[in-house]
């Protein structure tokens, strides 16, 4: 399969987190998958003398460490294009005076449909979407949709730390927002935190639940259940089954009869 190759000398952890893998080889397929390479020979990889695809944005064909060309992962066949010029993209029309009808940062603008997750591409737009919400004025959806995708990166690289301290701090500013809409008896506000408190939650048991730490995971989701208590909208409904649902398989996998 044709590729790239994004890294050279990686460690990373094992997928049950209990050691460090060498790979020599970090390769972004075309198709938009990353896979590492066992060991450093021809049987998994092969250097190809083909000429660097064209850039589909500055029509340029050379890349630095930093700046790659690559698959766009999109819908869109045979197209490439520098990681940074569509993170430049990406942003001037994010930053345009007409609202965007699709997040640039989260799909091609062409054909619509979402980039790889895993890929590089993504993760350059979701690391440029997070600073860029950070550095300017934007909407709280925005501001939660941004934080969630920068999070959810960070715990599929197995960066639990930063995750944890990125979820801390949204969680912290949550419930300070709660506490000031309920002096102000603005309900409208109070929900809104709610749902945000709600989303980092969620997060909060994702890292728990990649590192096995399933006291602090059902301790989590069911702070996140009490938020919503007795309310019968939709919306409630729809997350209080959500949680529901990921603790009846933490109890049976757990052997639980009494919470399942």
């Amino acid at each position: 399969l044709p590729g790239t190759v994004t890294g050279v000398d990686v460690v990373r952890s094992s997928p049950d987190y209990t050691h460090k893998v060498y790979s020599p080889y970090e390769v972004q397929l075309d198709n938009g998958h990353v896979v590492y390479a066992p060991v450093d020979g021809d049987t998994y990889v092969k250097a190809c003398n083909a000429p660097l695809q064209e850039c589909y944005i500055c029509y340029g064909n050379t890349q630095t460490k930093t700046n790659l060309i690559l698959s766009s992962t999109c819908l869109c066949k045979g197209v490439y294009a520098h990681t940074q010029c569509l993170v430049e993209l990406a942003t001037v029309k994010f930053k345009g005076d007409e609202e965007p009808t699709e997040n640039p940062f989260f799909g091609c603008l062409t054909c619509r449909s979402g980039y790889c997750e895993g890929s590089i591409i993504h993760s350059e737009l979701t690391r440029a979407y997070y600073r860029l919400c950070k550095d300017y004025e934007v909407s709280l959806r925005e501001e939660v949709m941004s934080m969630n995708s920068m999070a959810k990166l960070l715990i599929s690289e197995m960066k639990y730390d930063e995750a944890t301290e990125l979820i801390e701090e949204r969680m912290g500013q949550a419930k300070t927002n709660i506490t000031e809409a309920v002096s102000n008896s603005d309900e409208n506000a109070k929900l809104a935190f709610e749902c945000v408190l709600f989303e980092t939650l969620k997060l909060r048991a994702k890292v728990h639940e990649a590192l096995g730490q399933w006291t602090d995971f059902k301790s989590v989701l069911e702070e996140a259940l009490q938020l919503f208590g007795d309310r019968t909208d939709a919306s409630s409904i729809k997350s209080k089954c959500e949680v529901c649902r990921k603790l009846a398989i933490y109890a049976y996998n757990q052997n639980e009869k009494g919470l399942a």
